[in-house]
């Protein structure tokens, strides 16, 4: 009999605790990159929002610092500290600091990220590199300094922010550099789930689709462009952080227990096959 058969024979599909229960993070302690503003601000509030200490790390410490205090005058325990992703040390002292004042990370949301609108021809290298260093390598570094921990305590969950422009190539407003990038953290995203699935660990990416964050700016001053890219978008409109935030906190509360390895499209319909 297949490992698990007898579980399921048992007809024993009882959910351990409320469904109220199983959202709840009291406890955890959870690391949200790119957090100052946007999407990760509104990640960290709503896991905070779920019980869940918070550890806000953004390029911008001031911006860090001032989501972090709104949050604990609201109630929360959150800190902010200063952190470049794409950078080894930063990745290591940020992530020590986080640990001393919070304890070990349970949860990591891997946001930070850059965009680009420069067309393929005109990158150069170090356009590659700042796009690629971002928004992978960064992913890379901050899982590495969180996934041992994670994997000798037996539980733990790590969700990676990557976009639709992974899977199709860009299309939007992301070009070639970030979309092979968003397309790696993609594969990376399957490829260490897979490493870490029997030890308690999940790995889960989203894909947003076209979202209304200071990031995209560029469709506030143009009107022409905002209305092709929102008739493209079947529920006929751009995203909102909650709604990206709303689907992090699914991965990482107990609801989310069963997946792993995938990439969740949040993207208003772009992406239905």
């Amino acid at each position: 009999m297949p490992e698990g058969a007898a579980d399921s024979a048992a007809g024993d599909d009882a959910r351990p605790g409320t469904f109220a229960a199983a959202l709840a993070l009291r406890g955890r302690h959870a690391v949200v990159t790119g957090s100052a503003r946007g999407i990760g601000a509104r990640t960290a509030s709503e896991l905070a929002g779920l019980g869940a200490t918070v550890t806000l790390l953004d390029l911008n410490r001031v911006g860090a610092e001032r989501t972090a205090e709104t949050m604990r005058s609201e109630g929360h325990d959150a800190r902010g500290f200063e952190c470049d992703v794409s950078d080894e040390a930063s990745v290591e002292t940020a992530f020590a600091l986080a640990a001393s004042e919070a304890g070990s990370p349970d949860i990591l949301v891997n946001n930070a990220g850059v965009s680009s609108f420069v067309p393929f021809f005109e990158t150069t290298e170090a356009d590659w590199d700042a796009l690629v260093g971002v928004n992978l390598t960064g992913t890379f570094l901050c899982s590495r300094a969180v996934v041992a921990t994670m994997r000798e305590q037996g539980w733990g969950r790590i969700v990676n922010i990557s976009s639709v422009a992974g899977k199709r190539g860009g299309g939007f407003l992301g070009r070639t550099p970030y979309s092979a990038a968003k397309a790696g953290v993609i594969g990376f995203t399957k490829a260490l789930a897979r490493e870490v699935a029997g030890d308690g660990v999940t790995v889960n990416a989203i894909a947003p689709g076209p979202m209304d964050t200071d990031m995209t700016q560029i469709l506030r001053d143009d009107p022409v462009l905002l209305e092709r890219i929102v008739s493209a978008v079947p529920l006929g409109r751009r995203g909102l952080p909650y709604e990206i935030a709303d689907a992090v906190c699914f991965l990482c509360s107990g609801l989310g227990d069963y997946l792993t390895g995938e990439t969740i499209n949040v993207d208003g319909g772009v992406s239905m096959e």
